[in-house]
């Protein structure tokens, strides 16, 4: 008999992630996030509907740490009823968790449940609050994704993403210092749109499809004060950028300082690594993160917590 799982949190993950319905080795996901344009009062309508739905399942998967009202209800109702939830952290989650009253009473609801999560420094944040949490990846990559590199002359283009409203969070003042150095070099920046304070800035506001920024693009910077794993550095890798991120990752460069990072450019440089590089790293990083590869590592893990019982 299928093990049947209520999938709820982010729609944004879970959209991306899950059909609305996707059988997988003997587990069956059933989609049933609750859409962010959804107005308040069916937000909290369909979030009543789904804890009265809880007992039709044998075990509860949030995408988000619940770190709100609605997650502890979620945790202590499946708990009520006997069903495994699991709470898969995504980083900002956790942030949300230290700044919440009754934190203390809020994680002793929380520890009722399994939690997950896709990296060491989101796993080492939560054992400090008191979580521990196994690693299970997360992100997926699109099933066209390939291997590409731009042409030979074109000119180095390093590309970032910075939301609108949160440029010191997300390094702006960090690549515009970095752009001031390096000035042979083009820098492109999506999601947030500025005057460019230098002749190699280009600003591109938001972009509904980032592949094609990735397929033009020789290197991938993600200078973030705080993250999860960035689908967007598993994009990059997975499109053979040189990518430099505020954490450590194998296949990409941790990001320390200017002087750091223009050494390391100069080197990339002079090895020709930047026009050519990353094919086999590419290959590893789309094997792993194919949604079926996923979803299929997902299913035997949710399947093992739930025999448990």
């Amino acid at each position: 008999m299928s093990i049947r799982v209520m999938v709820v949190g982010l729609p944004y993950f879970c959209e991306r992630i899950f059909e609305r319905h996707s059988a997988v080795e003997g587990v069956e996901f059933f989609n049933l996030a609750i859409r962010d344009d959804a107005g308040a009062l069916r937000k909290a309508w369909s979030f009543i509907k789904r804890l009265l739905q809880v007992r039709q399942y044998d075990a509860i998967y949030s995408i988000w740490g619940g770190t709100g009202l609605a997650g502890c209800l979620m945790v202590l109702v499946a708990n009520l009823l006997g069903k495994k939830i699991v709470l898969h952290w995504v980083g900002s989650d956790v942030v949300l968790l230290n700044r919440r009253p009754l934190r203390g009473l809020r994680t002793a609801i929380l520890k009722q449940a399994k939690h997950w999560c896709e990296c060491e420094w989101i796993k080492s944040e939560l054992n400090g609050l008191s979580i521990k949490a196994e690693i299970v990846d997360l992100v997926v990559l699109r099933s066209d994704i390939r291997y590409q590199r731009p042409g030979q002359d074109a000119p180095i283009r390093v590309l970032s993403y910075v939301m609108q409203g949160k440029e010191e969070f997300y390094g702006l003042p960090k690549l515009l210092e970095l752009a001031a150095v390096i000035p042979q070099a083009e820098f492109h920046i999506v999601g947030c749109a500025h005057s460019a304070p230098l002749v190699n800035v280009f600003f591109h506001g938001w972009v509904d499809d980032m592949q094609e920024w990735y397929r033009r693009s020789h290197m991938y910077l993600r200078l973030v004060q705080h993250d999860g794993l960035a689908f967007s550095v598993i994009e990059a890798l997975a499109y053979g950028c040189v990518v430099f991120y505020s954490y450590d990752l194998p296949g990409v460069y941790r990001y320390e300082s200017v002087g750091q990072f223009v050494a390391c450019y100069e080197e990339l440089i002079n090895e020709h690594s930047l026009r050519g590089r990353g094919s086999d790293v590419s290959g590893r990083v789309i094997a792993r993160y194919s949604r079926d590869a996923v979803v299929r590592r997902m299913a035997r893990t949710m399947e093992g917590l739930v025999r448990e019982y």
